[in-house]
């Protein structure tokens, strides 16, 4: 589910970036919105590992007390998915369970006031409105010369000889 969503906002991203600058540096700010995306994830997934390593052997002993081995505790830490974790329907399970939720909950509040403040600031962005052009920006590479003009005179003559459906396009 996270991938199909940070998809989503990937592409709108992507785009709201290349709107802004002359179609020469698309390439450019492409790279640089992509290279911010992998960045945040990898400094996200570096926080939610740190938030992990840093409280869930805390939440264990908290929720076990003082029936919990610290071996059920290491087991527990050192891989959730462990045949040493206590069984199904067990209270010890339940306060994994409880343990668990609690390291979940403090990694959905660092994401959520993360979220928070990136929605403050697109407070602040301003609203471009994109009309026929490729961008709202021209620059001098982006002008067609002498020869694009000619070229695009005679295809707009061939255009007008030919039916709607079919027209041709300068490449």
């Amino acid at each position: 589910m996270y991938h199909s969503g940070a998809g989503f906002l990937e592409m709108i991203i992507v785009v709201a970036a290349q709107v802004v600058v002359p179609h020469v540096e698309m390439p450019q700010v492409t790279a640089l919105v992509l290279l911010c995306t992998f960045v945040g994830s990898s400094v996200g997934g570096t926080v939610a590992g740190a938030i992990y390593n840093g409280n869930f052997k805390d939440a264990l002993h908290r929720h076990l007390g003082s029936q919990a081995t610290e071996d059920t505790i290491n087991a527990v830490y050192n891989s959730i998915t462990s045949l040493d974790i206590p069984a199904q329907g067990s209270t010890e399970r339940t306060a994994v369970n409880l343990a668990y939720s609690d390291v979940l909950r403090d990694m959905t509040y660092s994401a959520v006031a993360t979220s928070a403040i990136c929605v403050i600031i697109a407070f602040f962005v301003p609203d471009h409105r994109l009309k026929e052009a490729r961008n709202l920006l021209t620059s001098s590479a982006d002008t067609p010369d002498g020869e694009d003009q000619a070229r695009g005179t005679a295809l707009s003559a061939r255009n007008a000889a030919l039916p709607s459906e079919v027209q041709i396009v300068k490449t």
